[in-house]
């Protein structure tokens, strides 16, 4: 149990006396006043708040170096950690509150420490420091003689002592408590001098056992040292008769050794006649191995021969083919060019424009388109399934089909271009939605400005249209469907926006966005090339080209291409 009666009365006197003389100014002296009756009023009331205010109390008493309530504020938490049985940190402040007593030289105050110390040592079953806590605190007691506190000491020792196995000390405590409360003094004396009795009794049985094993050791002793000296004589005796015996044996393995070493000459020589008989089998049949394979090997020179002059031949001859096979696509490729919309149709149509076409192969899949219907412009960016030859051979059946469409039919509304244009390739690759059939197709943007009212329509099959007005992003997005078979296939949205002059338009395939990166083996994804848009667009259209084939460029690297690219950019 704690002891701190004396505490409270001694740090209200002290910290009365501080604030009466006005320590540094009479606000700070307030402040701490009201500290003060906050810990005094809260103690065992309200545990949690009065630690609080302790804590600032020993905040404020350090920033003033007032000792006194500082003291008191280690003293307060101490005693709530020990309630709260955090018995750690109870020692640690009690240590602290000890330094700054200790600077006190009050004696009383001291001892009351050292008993606190002690009786928090006992909770966490540190029995021999809390005892010689309680001794340093009975000590000091006793020269002030306060009884109170000597009784308290006395207590706590005859419980530690008799922890700790000391009933000497346990029983001279419980003497001194004799004069207080008699009959608890009986009832524990004789449970200690039995305690007393029992040990000195097992002493006493030691010592008599002790004598006895000593006179036996004694006993022993003697029979070793006779049985030693006759046990040398025979060993002795034995010794000689053995070295006799020994000598013979000598003799007769020496005669052994000899004959058995006769024995082992003769089968070494015998084995050595052998070793050369097969060593000479072993000449004759690795020389007639050898003879056999070096026939083998020259008929497979002649035949590694033959063999190297006809893959000769047929290396030149798959050569040839591929120079006349990539020749024709060669020629497909001019074909493929030639059916493109020229420069010059772009150049009639609108006042700015650039084209970034990039095939991964000599053909493209992808292409792009421009036709001019009475008022209407009919322009598309156009990415056929595959690339390469498969590509091409869509890209000439897709350039086929929009130039009916728009040419011959004259349709200029964007969304039904492509409505028309699904029933081509599905009438023209037998698409009736069956399991395992084939899936080509295309997807696509189309744009449909009408030059007298500045109309722009557009629809797309998977792909947007991106406009930037004024340094803005405003962005048309495709219908999630392509221009061939799909599962649930609707009618082409057709979206119309009124166009102003130099609004610049975007339309494209995907070949740049999923386009990987060298490094970090990323796409450039979609959102990445509108930026790219929107932050080149200030410069003409032709320069901004040059910038986004530069990037393209950069972020490729190394690393192949993976498909064919086609970009579109007009200004109104």
């Amino acid at each position: 149990m704690i002891k701190h009666s004396y505490s409270i009365k001694i740090y209200t006197f002290l910290l009365l006396v501080i604030l009466l003389i006005g320590f540094n100014s009479e606000l700070k002296s307030q402040t701490i006043d009201e500290l003060y009756k906050k810990v005094n009023s809260t103690f065992n009331v309200n545990n949690d708040e009065c630690l609080t205010f302790a804590k600032k109390l020993e905040k404020l008493s350090k920033k003033k170096s007032i000792d006194s309530s500082l003291a008191l504020a280690y003293y307060v938490q101490a005693s709530i950690h020990y309630q709260n049985k955090n018995f750690n940190k109870s020692i640690k402040y009690f240590e602290k509150e000890l330094k700054l007593k200790e600077k006190t030289s009050e004696p009383e105050k001291i001892a009351e420490s050292y008993y606190n110390l002690g009786s928090t040592c006992l909770k966490l079953n540190k029995n021999s420091k809390g005892k010689n806590y309680f001794k340093k605190s009975l000590e000091i007691s006793s020269k002030i003689n306060d009884k109170d506190l000597m009784y308290a000491n006395h207590s706590a020792l005859s419980i530690v002592n008799e922890k700790l196995g000391s009933y000497k000390a346990a029983l001279a405590s419980l003497k001194y408590l004799n004069n207080v409360d008699r009959g608890e003094y009986d009832r524990t004396i004789g449970l200690y001098q039995k305690k007393f009795f029992e040990q000195k009794q097992i002493t006493k049985k030691k010592n008599i056992e002790l004598k006895t094993v000593k006179k036996s050791y004694a006993q022993t002793k003697e029979i070793l040292d006779t049985t030693t000296v006759k046990l040398t004589e025979t060993k002795q005796e034995k010794l000689s008769l053995e070295e006799d015996t020994l000598r013979k044996n000598l003799k007769i393995n020496s005669l052994n050794f000899q004959k058995l070493l006769g024995e082992y000459d003769m089968k070494a020589k015998q084995e050595e006649l052998k070793l050369q008989r097969q060593l000479t089998y072993i000449f004759i049949g690795g020389f007639i191995i050898i003879f056999i394979l070096s026939g083998f090997l020259f008929k497979l020179f002649i035949t590694k021969k033959k063999m190297n002059v006809e893959l000769t031949v047929q290396k030149e001859r798959v050569t040839k083919q591929n120079e006349e096979i990539t020749q024709s696509i060669r020629y497909a490729r001019r074909i493929q060019d030639a059916i493109l919309p020229s420069k010059k149709m772009f150049e009639e149509n609108f006042s700015e424009y650039f084209v970034f076409y990039k095939p991964k192969n000599i053909v493209s899949g992808d292409f792009y388109f421009l036709r001019k219907i009475n008022e209407h412009i009919v322009f598309a960016a156009v990415d056929c399934t595959g690339h390469g030859v498969p590509g091409a051979f869509m890209s000439m059946l897709g350039m086929a089909f929009l130039n009916d469409i728009v040419r011959q039919k004259e349709v200029s509304k964007a969304s039904q271009i492509l409505d028309l244009l699904r029933e081509d390739v599905k009438q023209s690759l037998n698409q009736t939605g069956k399991k395992h059939e084939q899936k080509d197709g295309m997807d696509m943007a189309v744009c449909v400005i009408n030059t007298k009212t500045n109309l722009l329509q557009f629809a797309g099959a998977h792909n947007p249209l991106v406009i930037i007005r004024n340094n803005k992003l405003i962005e048309f997005k495709g219908d999630r469907m392509p221009v061939g078979i799909h599962r649930k296939e609707k009618e082409f949205t057709n979206h119309e926006y009124t166009l102003e002059k130099d609004d610049k338009l975007y339309v494209f395939s995907d070949g740049f966005v999923d386009q990987l990166n060298e490094k970090e083996k990323s796409k450039y994804k979609s959102k990445r090339l509108k930026n790219l848009f929107l932050t080149t667009s200030k410069v003409n259209l032709s320069e901004q080209q040059k910038l986004i084939e530069e990037e393209f460029n950069l972020w490729k690297g190394n690393y192949k291409q993976i498909d064919d690219v086609v970009i579109i950019g007009v200004k109104i």
